[in-house]
């Protein structure tokens, strides 16, 4: 008898559709996965970036603010403008 005739045409299509799904689902979840971590890159490169910029300016400005002081009063402004931690 052949296998055909004896599985009812749900049985023999099961296989079949779980393959295919199974198929594309393995491609669509790395795609997935590494666009994420594709994202996760960009992220931290833009943080770190912005972080550094705004360091940048931070300190450009405390330059600024000290090179028209001497030694006494420039040390006297940073004691009074420290944060805790510094």
């Amino acid at each position: 008898m052949d296998a055909d005739r004896v599985l009812p045409p749900s049985r023999r299509a099961h296989w079949g559709v779980c393959k295919r799904a199974t198929a594309t689902a393995v491609p669509v979840a790395a795609a997935l996965v590494v666009g994420g971590l594709v994202l996760l890159v960009l992220l931290q490169t833009s943080l770190v970036a912005s972080t550094e910029t705004a360091a940048r300016r931070q300190a450009a400005d405390a330059i600024a603010q000290i090179s028209g002081q001497d030694v006494t009063e420039a040390g006297q402004y940073i004691a009074s403008t420290a944060h805790t931690g510094q």
